[in-house]
């Protein structure tokens, strides 16, 4: 089973990966999401444990549904990330 710090590390990484492809910085990320741009700039270090509701404003303001956040296409086949 991954450990909680590697799933932590995972969300900051997916968070900030979907951030560049919309070409959003953590300042715009912050205005949008009401999230501060320090706490925005630890989930991307993996550090503490974001909560589900920040996760949910980061998706609106990417205008992603909530799945998606959990989902990534490699070699086009479709992962989904799942702890256990």
């Amino acid at each position: 089973m991954p450990d909680t710090d590697d799933f932590t590390l995972w969300i900051g990484k997916r968070m900030w990966r979907l951030c560049r492809e919309r070409h959003m910085g953590i300042a715009q990320l912050s205005a949008c999401t009401g999230i501060a741009q320090t706490t925005l700039k630890r989930m991307r270090r993996g550090i503490g444990n974001p909560k589900m509701l920040t996760i949910v404003k980061i998706c609106q303001a990417l205008d992603i549904p909530l799945s998606e956040f959990f989902t990534e296409e490699k070699e086009g086949v479709t992962l989904w990330y799942t702890l256990g």
